[in-house]
C-alpha cells in the first residue's frame, strides 16, 4: 500500500529537523536537495533545466 504523498513529506521533514537526512541549498534554484540526491539536481541544471 502506498503512503499518501503528504505522510511521506511529513515523514521527511521530521528526519530532516532530526539531523537524520542530510538536505543543502542549492545555490541556482534554492531548492532543498537531500545528498543523495545531488548529482541527479546538478544534472538537471547542466542539461539546461531547474533555472
Amino acid at each position: 500500500m502506498n503512503e499518501p504523498i503528504a505522510t511521506r513529506q511529513r515523514v521527511r521533514a521530521l528526519l530532516t529537523v532530526a539531523g537524520l537526512l542530510r538536505v543543502r541549498v542549492c545555490p541556482l534554484c534554492a531548492a532543498l536537495v537531500l545528498a543523495d540526491g545531488r548529482a541527479q539536481h546538478d544534472r538537471t541544471h547542466a542539461a539546461g533545466g531547474a533555472r
